[in-house]
Parts: structure tokens; C-alpha cells; sequence
């Protein structure tokens, strides 16, 4: 069997669908109410292809309570990008 090692530090690239960027929101926003203080940005930054990019750990924590099959989707096509300079034998 092959296997690939994968850091979950590492960054994902992904298209989120509106409520995918909804739902991100919607933890930012239980963040800044946490920690008032913070004042982290609310919306998830995607580019001009409207890709998002975060860290594995990122990616786990704001979406998976909501990544489940049957669920609503939240990224395009159920896919992640990972670059190839990241996969190690």
C-alpha cells in the first residue's frame, strides 16, 4: 500500500459555496463575541478564481462540524487542493 505524508499545518486551497462562507462567518463571529478584543477579519478571503486557503487544522476546525455525508455542502465538488511541493513518500 502507498502512503503520503501530509503536515496539517500544511495549506489547503478549496472553493467554499455560500454557505460554506456563511457558516465560517457565523464562527468568526462566535470568536469575536468570545474575545472582544480580537477583532479578527469576519469573512473568508478567497482570490479572483475564488479559491479560500488555510491551514489543514483550519479547514478541520471551522468545518467539521458540518462535513458529513449528506450534509449541506459547503466546498464545490466535495474537493481540496493540495499542492504538490506538501506530499512526501
Amino acid at each position: 500500500m502507498a502512503e503520503i505524508t501530509f503536515n496539517i499545518n500544511y495549506y489547503v486551497r478549496f472553493k467554499p459555496t455560500n454557505f460554506g462562507k456563511a457558516h465560517y462567518r457565523k464562527k468568526r463571529e462566535a470568536i469575536n463575541n468570545q474575545i472582544k478584543t480580537l477583532d479578527i477579519p469576519l469573512d473568508l478571503k478567497v482570490d479572483i478564481d475564488g479559491f479560500a486557503k488555510l491551514q489543514m487544522h483550519e479547514f478541520m476546525s471551522y468545518f467539521g462540524d458540518i462535513a458529513y455525508c449528506g450534509g449541506h455542502p459547503f466546498i464545490e465538488n466535495c474537493e481540496i487542493l493540495i499542492d504538490e511541493k506538501y506530499i512526501r513518500n
